[in-house]
This record gives C-alpha cells, structure tokens and sequence, in this order.
C-alpha cells in the first residue's frame, strides 16, 4: 500500500468560540482526497472563552492538533500554526467560513496539478446570518475586499501583482512557510492593529522566486456579522488598510508633514468627510462609499503618523461602538 500524503488545515481563533464550532462543523463535512489525510491545526491566540472546550469537543470528529498561542496577534497565532504544520502544505482557513465539501479535493488536485507553484488561492463569497442594509447585499467594489471577498472566474490563471488570495482561503507549501514567516508587526492584535500581513507574505513569497496560482473550485463562504455592516466598520477597515501601507513603507521617502502628519492626508481627510456627509443625505451609496473609504484610508494614515491629533471617530455618526473596529 502507498503510503497517503499529509495536508494541513490551519485555523487561528481569538474568542469566537460559537462561529468557530460552526466553522468546524462544515470543515469536518469536507471530503478528504484519496491518497491524503488531514491534519487541522488549530491555534487558540489567548482566548478567554469557551474556545479550548469547542476545539475539545471537534477532536472526536477530526484529527485536531491544538495550539495555545499566548501572544496575541494575528501573525503570532499563523507563526505558531506553521510550527506545528507537518503537512506538505497548508490550507489556511478562517475561524468564520463554511467551506464546500470539495474544497480540499480541489487543493490537492491543484497540488499535482502545478507542482512547480507555491501559492494557490481558493473563491470567497459572504454568507449573513441577518438581512443586511441594501447598499451591503449590493456588494459594491468598496466592501468587498472588507468582507474578503474574493472572485475566481478561470482555474489555473496566474496571480496578477497587487492581486492577491484572502486569508480566509489560501493554500500554501509548507516549504515557502519555513522561509517566510509572517511579520508580527502587521495583522491585528485583538481588535486593533493594521491589517496586512497576508499580503506582505504573498509579496515575499514571490519576490522569491515562487508563483501563485488561482483555484475557482476550493470554494468557501465568510460569514459577515451584523457589526461589519456600517459605515463606521468600512471606514475603519480601510484606515486599518492605511497604517498597515505605512508600516510597510519602511524606508521610503516619507511625504511632506503637517503638525506632524501628511498634508494631503489631512486634505483627503477633511474633503472625504464633507463629501461623505454631503452625499449621504442626497445621494446613493455609488457616490458615497468612494467618499468614505476615502476619507477612512486618510484618517488612517493620519493615526499613523500623530494618532492623539484627532478624534478617532469624528467622521461617522452610523452604528454603536461595538461595530467601530475591524476583527480581522
């Protein structure tokens, strides 16, 4: 008998523990390929929840592997994953999808299919659990790399630079892991931090050498929660964007400052605003969404550079405190 392949399944979670159980759920419904078994490493990045007894009780379901991560962040917990991972490589999956039952199958195939790539990069579409406001169930260009959404028309087609896979569904050698870690000062810590840190991983990957191929079949959908539903969460997820573009620029000519911040970001800011303000009573959210995403990219790089010269939320008057900040 040949011996069978090892494919890894990567989960980072930080106090999710009834989307998670969830997650699992559906994972443990997703067919094995022939010839491979499954190891799903599953990283518990210091939570305070019910989450170590859920990762407990999906053990008598699938092989589970868990890791406790102490230090928080995003790419702390992936680092941590990639420690464990003795798979050939790793799917990596969030703590808040249902994927399809051919999703593994498909990775496999890819696998053999294109032995000579590193990356493959899996379909992401929304699933709620509410009925979203219009302008969100439109799912105009804005909100979807908020909500990681990600389209694949044709299988096989090649990664276009600046086009990446999300995080959500992604597939990696485990190889090109080992000698690219995640940067611990990119991904969220907690609910806060910049974003990122997938990107700078596929950057490197292939600044290296390495291709990346796109996967239409590995299909999963992300469940976006009601609090992700505002204005006030786009606006912040691309203010997130914004430092997260900063902390990269290391190095770079820096742009000319302002009681310590960019002038144009200060501009933007305060056009983005009045527009977004403006629009909203008279227009519809086609003209609006530009101006707020705007007006959110430029308060984040003005927290960036001087985070105490203005409020953190002047801009938005939409939603509770509770939706104000991104979760990963």
């Amino acid at each position: 008998m040949p011996t069978s392949r090892l494919l890894t399944v990567a989960i980072c979670t930080h106090n999710r523990a009834a989307i998670l159980d969830d997650t699992l759920q559906y994972l443990g419904r997703a067919r094995v390929p022939e010839g491979w078994r499954l190891e799903v490493v599953v990283v518990d990045n210091r939570s305070t929840d019910r989450t170590p007894a859920v990762i407990q009780a999906a053990g008598t379901r699938l092989p589970i592997v868990a890791v406790s991560c102490q230090e928080l962040g995003t790419s702390h917990a992936r680092n941590a994953a990639v420690r464990q991972a003795s798979g050939e490589a790793i799917v990596w999956l969030d703590d808040d999808v249902r994927v399809e039952p051919g999703l593994l199958e498909a990775y496999a195939a890819a696998l053999d299919r294109h032995p000579d790539r590193a990356l493959f990069g899996g379909s992401v579409e929304p699933y709620f659990l509410n009925q979203p406001p219009e302008w969100v169930r439109a799912l105009p260009p804005q909100i979807r790399p908020v909500f990681s959404i990600r389209e694949v028309a044709s299988a096989d087609d090649p990664f276009e630079r600046g086009r990446f896979p999300v995080g959500a569904n992604v597939m990696c050698r485990t190889v090109a892991h080992r000698e690219v870690p995640f940067d611990t000062e990119l991904g969220r810590t907690g609910s806060q931090g910049p974003l990122g840190e997938e990107n700078a991983f596929f950057e490197e990957v292939i600044r290296r050498g390495n291709r990346g191929i796109w996967v239409p079949a590995a299909r999963l959908a992300h469940y976006v929660p009601p609090g992700r539903q505002t204005a006030r969460y786009v606006a912040n997820w691309y203010a997130s964007w914004a430092e997260s573009l900063e902390v990269l620029r290391t190095g770079a000519v820096r742009p000319t400052l302002l009681i310590g911040v960019p002038r144009w970001a200060i501009r933007a800011w305060l056009l983005g605003t009045i527009r977004y303000h403006f629009l909203r009573l008279v227009a519809g959210p086609e003209s609006w969404l530009p101006a707020l995403c705007a007006a959110g990219f430029a308060r984040g790089v003005i927290r960036y550079y001087h985070r105490n010269i203005f409020p953190r939320a002047l801009v938005f008057s939409e939603g509770d405190s509770t939706s104000s900040r991104p979760t990963g």
